[in-house]
């Protein structure tokens, strides 16, 4: 189920980094002619008069069907395309889809679109990639993605994420080194330049409100080391760092902000996995174009791991604001945190596994509890404009089992459920949350 104007001249000095490549035989294997069909049929009743008198009355049925035939040249699909040797260029087409439409009748489009394209010229290990912008924003610090215990916080845009920095179009020149010497160490050291606007003043991503012509720098620097195992896990330790900045105000001013306000941002990440051991360090601290009261903000993340069982925590400062729009329907009061403990078995891993196949699992969170002792607390003076909210926790306890009929498919059973203290509540004036125990659960073949 494409710019004049009388009595001036003007002139445009544009320069062009171009890479070109040949049809890759490996695209082109890939193509399908499967044709998808879509179509409907509607069959009404209806009752019609010209000028309103009873004796023009027309009525009858009428039949409405329209079809549309889609031949996928090319199904939506990532591509890679490289050459060899120790200069050659590379071609990254993300979500790329290329297709026949039918247009009325007998009559054919044809449509295509990608959603980024990313061209990379090698030398000797030096790089240059241009097409897709540069990242100007530290992220490295991630709040886990968000749920309820009645279904809610899942839907796209919902995942908390601090982002300072900036954007802009532009390209990266770094060096990088993989495997060296076989040791499996990496390192990849990047330079990254951008513009607000083009020649002709327009916008380069969001950034409005900027004055023409600004530009921003960054760089980053990757050191790491992987291997994989007898038994598949790939095992890894990774320091990774950012920092970025525009080279004057104005490139991205918010309304209000100061007229002298440089957006920039640091960030810093060392993740490990390493004999059933899992770490994770990360930190971003910066100003953003739309940074709460103008302040510098910063947010943290630590998680720890062994085999079964996982725990971790997150900070957010006040100015970071980055629980707004999730959680709270107002700009953060407050510095902030969030924290869970999980167990789970994954049938998959071998590092974690029971029974192949099997996977259990238990997850508890809380999220602000600052906010919610200051709501209490609220509570206690003025009770009338207090939100009324529980101590926020929610939990999650699942299971599935697995099991594998061959080369025909497989059968999975799963079970679900979920619990919270609080219920999402949208109409709230302060807090997304209600004083509610909830849960539901899920559970199907």
């Amino acid at each position: 189920v494409v710019y004049q104007r009388v009595g001036h001249r003007r002139f445009s000095l544009i320069f062009f980094f171009v890479v070109v490549l040949g049809r890759s035989p490996r695209l082109w294997a890939q193509v399908s002619f499967t044709p998808d069909i879509e179509g409907y049929a509607e069959l009404a009743w209806g009752i019609a008069s010209e000028d309103g008198s009873a004796g023009n009355l027309k009525h009858g049925f009428k039949t409405t069907t329209d079809f549309k035939i889609v031949f996928p040249i090319v199904a939506k699909k990532d591509f890679k395309y490289r050459g060899e040797g120790n200069v050659y260029a590379e071609i990254n087409v993300k979500a790329l889809k290329l297709s026949l439409e039918s247009n009325g009748g007998a009559k054919f489009d044809t449509k295509g679109s990608a959603k980024t394209i990313e061209a990379t010229l090698h030398c000797y290990g030096a790089y240059l990639t241009i097409g897709k912008n540069p990242d100007f924003k530290s992220t490295f610090a991630v709040l886990w993605e968000p749920w309820t215990a009645n279904g809610d916080y899942k839907s796209k845009g919902d995942k908390p994420v601090y982002e300072p920095g900036f954007e802009g179009a532009g390209g990266k020149l770094g060096y990088k080194q993989t495997d060296i010497a076989g040791t499996g160490l990496t390192f990849d050291i990047a330079f990254k330049f951008a513009s607000n606007t083009d020649w002709e003043g327009k916008p380069n991503g969001n950034v409005q409100a900027g004055t023409p012509s600004k530009y921003g720098l960054g760089g980053d620097i990757l050191f790491g080391w992987e291997r994989t195992r007898e038994d598949g896990v790939q095992e890894y330790i990774k320091v990774e760092l950012t920092g970025n900045s525009t080279l004057s105000s104005g490139y991205a001013q918010a309304a209000g902000a100061a007229a002298d306000d440089i957006l920039w941002d640091v960030g810093a990440k060392v993740s490990m996995k390493l004999w059933g051991l899992c770490a994770l360090a990360a930190t971003d601290v910066g100003h953003k174009k739309n940074g709460a009261n103008g302040d510098i903000g910063a947010d943290a993340l630590l998680t720890l791991g062994y085999r079964w069982f996982s725990a971790g925590g997150y900070f957010a400062s006040q100015a970071s604001n980055v629980f707004q729009g999730v959680f709270l329907n107002m700009a953060m009061t407050a510095h902030d945190c969030a924290a869970y403990i999980k167990l789970e078995t994954k049938g998959s891993d071998p590092d974690t596994s029971f029974l192949e196949g099997l996977e259990l699992g238990v997850d508890v969170r809380t999220y602000m509890p600052v906010y919610y002792f200051a709501a209490r607390a609220l509570a206690a003076q003025l009770p009338a404009v207090a939100p009324a909210i529980y101590f926020p926790v929610y939990g999650k306890v699942w299971g599935s089992y697995r099991h594998d009929m061959g080369e025909y498919g497989w059968v999975k059973v799963y079970a679900n459920l979920y619990g919270g203290t609080n219920k999402k509540n949208d109409a709230a004036p302060a807090t997304k949350w209600k004083a509610e125990y909830c849960g539901y659960y899920e559970c199907g073949v």
